[in-house]
């Protein structure tokens, strides 16, 4: 089962979502672009602390499943959705949004790459975690970087313009920023970022 997230900031197009039909849970203005847009939203989530009281009605009306929790809390609404979309089974989550200018929520939703098969998209970034393995990326982009969330042991990129073999990647090591072109990831432990840039 694939999930997929309307988060803030919506700096995604519509034109870009994968499978817009599947089951789909929105968090905050996230749910009301969903909802604006005619796209499937089965649930809305967070505590609505940004969006406008007349939106959550309009929502609340459509008979949107509406979960509103106090604004103090121990997750961010994206977490919150995550969490119940893991809950629900889902084996891949695309998150839409949640990578902007609060660089704290953007560094807080990456972290949560490592700990559920979730991929981030926004007009022009897309931000997911690999296992170790044998990994191709064939999509095209502007740039793509590569950064250790745990001790990345045997890294090996090929076919990009810049490229490492066996090389041993630290979560402090800025050294796979910035890479160009599509090619084969390799390595043998740890948890590898990847960022495109379009």
């Amino acid at each position: 089962m694939r999930v997929n997230i309307y988060a803030n900031p919506v700096n995604y197009r519509v034109a870009t979502i994968r499978d817009p039909q599947r089951y789909s849970i929105g968090c905050e203005d996230g749910a009301y672009f969903a909802y604006q847009n005619g796209l499937r939203l089965d649930r809305a989530m967070g505590d609505f602390d940004t969006l406008d009281p007349l939106k959550l009605s309009e929502l609340e009306n459509a008979g949107i499943a509406i979960e509103k929790v106090p604004a103090e809390k121990d997750m961010t609404d994206t977490a919150m959705a995550i969490a119940h979309a893991l809950a629900l089974g889902a084996t891949h989550i695309d998150v839409y949004g949640g990578l902007g200018d609060r660089f704290d929520h953007s560094y807080a939703n990456v972290l949560l790459c490592a700990q559920a098969p979730v991929t981030f998209h926004t007009a022009s970034q897309k931000v997911f975690v690999l296992a170790p393995g044998v990994h191709t990326l064939s999509e095209a982009c502007d740039a793509v970087s590569f950064f250790a969330l745990t001790a990345v042991r045997g890294l090996s990129l090929q076919g990009f313009k810049y490229e490492l073999e066996d090389y041993d990647l630290d979560p402090f090591d800025p050294l796979a920023v910035s890479n160009e072109g599509q090619g084969t990831v390799r390595f043998e432990t740890g948890l590898l970022a990847v960022m495109m840039t379009f």
